[in-house]
């Protein structure tokens, strides 16, 4: 039982650590545990990256919790008092700051790492220590191309790379999507000081954008092929009705390199993690990285160090490239009500309720051009920001196309 229990609190406690990163979260449930079991698992995520001049990590603790003889899988606790260091076999070491530490996350600034070397991780909690193997750098190829097709259930993107000197074989993909939407009105007028004004142009807040990370562990593997090649590798996926598309969607890929021990880790990983419902279906063997905690070899740890150079691109994709229309339905403004009111009506209601918004004049004759009134809705149906998003435009987008 202690092996069945070990594996799967490994598995948990990552799954806890990344936010559910992947999929198949599901909520925690009570098994049957041994005392010898409780040690913390400290919970390893990141790379580093040899390709940037940063690396960065988030450290946490997974503790089992004792609940009436079982035992279950307890929150995730932020490592805050954690060091790491990235070392090179030649001995050259560059360490981390303490900028984020307070949630677990750390830098580590380096410059462009030498592909030549091979590198490990030196983590100290308090008076525990842990390190890695020593890994070779993995540079990955370029991605030749990123396409995306249409079809009754949405928008899939897809990646295609190709190493010709044959020798990459495994890969990994994260993304990151960004998209611009808007709300269902647009606010020109803003009430100040018992005033009506136009907004100037740094105060509309009528359209954001939107970045999300992929979740899914996306492996793809040439190694039955008689060529390194990766052809029309599906990716991010748009459902139809997603506001995704209201406005302009980009995708940020970035694919990596593994070795075979790593493609194992994260194939295993990746399995697991669509069984976690299921603890008595079919169980491989433990999950193991290659670190190990040096002060005491007991102690479980959960990650897998990866010196990595990335390959990324980018897709955008405009909404007039759609052949046919991109219907949106947002439960988030499926409330949203437009009111109106005289002038002095609605400045009086905008002054004592702080959560409503000013949208346009109301002209209510038609051969007089005077305003007799003002148009208005709650802040969360106007604007845009209460959703999540930024007004800021990414650098990266070509506002011109859309």
């Amino acid at each position: 039982m202690k092996r069945g229990l070990t594996y799967w609190i490994w598995i948990l406690a990552l799954l806890a650590l990344s936010s559910c990163l992947f999929v198949a979260c599901r909520e925690a449930f009570d098994i049957e545990y041994e005392p010898q079991d409780t040690a913390p698992i400290l919970v390893v995520e990141g790379y580093i990256n040899a390709g940037d001049t940063e690396s960065k990590y988030r450290l946490g603790y997974a503790r089992e919790m004792e609940t009436g003889g079982s035992l279950s899988l307890g929150s995730n606790v932020p490592v805050t008092n954690a060091s790491i260091t990235i070392e090179s076999e030649s001995g050259t070491k560059y360490y981390s700051s303490t900028a984020a530490a307070a949630v677990g996350e750390y830098i580590i600034r380096h410059p462009i790492l030498d592909p030549g070397q091979r590198y490990r991780l030196l983590i100290r909690t308090g008076q525990t220590e842990y390190e890695s193997e020593f890994v070779e750098v993995r540079i990955s190829p370029e991605i030749t191309e990123l396409e995306w097709e249409r079809n009754d259930k949405g928008i899939q993107v897809f990646v295609n790379t190709a190493d010709p000197d044959n020798k990459s074989h495994h890969y990994r993909w994260e993304f990151e999507e960004t998209w611009k939407y808007t709300p269902n009105w647009r606010s020109v007028y803003i009430l100040e000081d018992g005033e009506v004004r136009f907004r100037e142009s740094n105060e509309f807040v009528h359209a954001c954008y939107m970045s999300q990370h992929s979740s899914n562990i996306y492996l793809g593997t040439s190694e039955d092929l008689a060529n390194d090649v990766i052809h029309h590798f599906p990716l991010a996926f748009v459902p139809v009705l997603s506001d995704k598309m209201t406005d302009g969607y980009s995708i940020l890929v970035r694919q990596m390199v593994l070795t075979d021990q790593s493609y194992s880790y994260w194939k295993q990983l990746k399995e697991s993690s669509e069984r976690l419902g299921d603890i008595f279906g079919p169980m491989p063997s433990e999950l193991r990285g290659n670190i190990k905690c040096t002060t005491q070899p007991d102690y479980h740890v959960i990650g897998l160090v990866e010196a990595i150079r990335v390959a990324e691109k980018r897709l955008f994709i405009s909404r007039s490239e759609l052949i046919e229309y991109w219907h949106v339905v947002n439960e988030f403004y499926a409330g949203c009500r437009l009111e109106q009111g005289d002038v002095q009506e609605v400045i009086s209601f905008l002054t004592l309720n702080r959560n409503y918004l000013m949208l346009q004049e109301v002209q209510g004759n038609p051969n007089n051009s005077n305003i007799t009134g003002y148009s208005y809705s709650t802040r969360a149906c106007v604007d845009c920001r209460v959703r999540g998003g930024t007004v800021d435009v990414p650098d990266f987008w070509p506002e011109r196309i859309f």
